[in-house]
């Protein structure tokens, strides 16, 4: 044992150094048991709202999910009608027009309301093929010698085949046809009867479209609305993965047990006699400067509650401004 040992261990004694040690070990201990309560109620904490936020989560994904679907059979539905509204106004100009002076940008004026010409341009196009479609079948059954009326049904008997989604357009054209032929009747007299639409389908038809409209539109604002609540609920998800401070509390926590309570612990069960001075002295300087870490942690966190508390108000008037 060195000269500056056993100075020390005379003027402290045998069961001074035991005592010290033991101070240590306890103080070490209640500063572990308060950092540690609190890092065990902060994780339960956080914890609890993970799990409250993942509850939330799965929640507005479901209804995200259901509206999605709502919002594509609404959109679908409003669509068909706009196509189908649509298509009854700019039907008669297509099957009459010639396809080389055809203008589809003066087509694509008559947008029926909810809808845009991006949206009405490929349906177009597709209509313009499929009167080209029907105007080509339809010519190819025609004989020399037809006089109007002229019907879809006689051209069926020649082998025409009518697809049932172009009912419609089959019959425009071969109105449209028929009305150039000669008339059977010397005095020219035409039997195509004009298709009038009643006002009571007009209206009905308007109201239905109005309808869909605003279904769509309602479930296009909720399923944005969702979408937007499950982007801050990830982001707060991911948020309270990282909590502020717990892990620099937890290497204090480490650091303050190994040296204040583990190595007194274990000099206790040998000899404390046969510590060094200078030893014993960096046992209670390390103690001290674990307090000191400790003080310092609990300074810093609370001044990040006041620097948020500072901050929330700035942040809502620049959002209010």
């Amino acid at each position: 044992m060195s000269l500056h040992t056993a100075l020390v261990h005379t003027a402290i004694g045998s069961d001074g150094v035991a005592s010290l040690l033991g101070t240590l070990a306890q103080s070490s201990a209640a500063i572990v048991a308060i950092v540690g309560g609190f890092l065990v109620s902060r994780l339960v904490a956080l914890s609890s709202e993970r799990e409250g936020l993942r509850r939330q989560l799965r929640r507005t994904e479901d209804q995200l999910r259901h509206v999605t679907v709502s919002y594509a059979e609404a959109h679908a539905y409003r669509l068909a009608n706009s196509q189908r509204d649509f298509e009854g106004w700019v039907l008669d100009d297509i099957v009459s027009a010639n396809p080389v002076d055809l203008d589809a940008d003066d087509l694509l004026e008559q947008i029926p309301r909810g809808s845009s010409r991006e949206e009405m341009a490929p349906h177009l196009e597709q209509l313009i093929t499929r009167v080209n479609l029907a105007k080509q079948a339809i010519g190819q059954r025609l004989y020399p010698n037809d006089t109007r009326p002229l019907r879809v049904e006689d051209l069926e008997e020649r082998g025409l085949e009518v697809p049932n989604d172009d009912a419609d357009i089959y019959e425009r054209v071969v109105r449209v046809v028929s009305a150039g032929l000669p008339a059977r009747d010397p005095l020219g007299f035409a039997y195509d009867i004009p298709i009038i639409q009643s006002p009571v389908v007009l209206s009905t038809d308007l109201r239905r479209l109005d309808e869909s409209i605003r279904d769509e539109q309602e479930l296009g604002a909720r399923q944005r609305l969702l979408e937007t609540d499950l982007e801050r609920l990830a982001t707060e998800l991911a948020l309270a993965g990282k909590p502020v401070g717990v892990i620099p509390a937890i290497w204090i926590l480490a650091a303050v047990a190994l040296l204040g309570i583990v190595v007194p612990v274990v000099v206790l069960a040998t000899d404390p006699t046969k510590l060094p001075g200078w030893q014993l002295w960096g046992l209670v300087a390390l103690f001290v400067l674990g307090l000191l870490a400790v003080l310092g942690y609990i300074l810093w966190y609370a001044r990040t509650f006041n620097d948020s508390a500072d901050t929330r108000p700035a942040a809502d008037t620049r959002e209010s401004a």
